[in-house]
């Protein structure tokens, strides 16, 4: 059960980044909003709110959640359970806005690496 929701928020992020990277190759480099359709944040989205869901997740228990499922990283900023949780359940509205921001910070962390 652990294994399963820490591949959920990989794949999620891993999925969400190739299609992000796809797009690009494709039409050439831009800002990652421009390359983001309603539709591909709405996709992100409800997978992330089906996850929250299936797997009891708030802003309280988040931190808890995530150093079960990615173990203790010790750099907080590259966890991706944590950037998806912390920014959308803690640091806004859940709604399309606030996940721009976190596919902001997922791309910048796959930048980084």
């Amino acid at each position: 059960m652990v294994k399963k929701s820490l591949y959920f928020f990989a794949c999620l992020s891993l999925v969400f980044i190739s299609l992000v990277k796809a797009d690009e190759q494709i039409s050439g480099p831009s800002s990652e909003e421009e390359n983001l359709t309603d539709e591909q944040l709405n996709n992100f989205k409800d997978a992330v709110d089906k996850g929250i869901v299936e797997k009891h997740i708030t802003c309280e228990n988040h931190e808890e959640f995530c150093k079960r499922e990615e173990g203790n990283i010790k750099d907080k900023k590259k966890s991706t359970c944590r950037i998806i949780l912390a920014n959308y359940l803690c640091k806004g509205p859940q709604n399309l806005d606030t996940m721009k921001v976190v596919v902001d910070k997922l791309m910048k962390l796959a930048d980084d690496e």
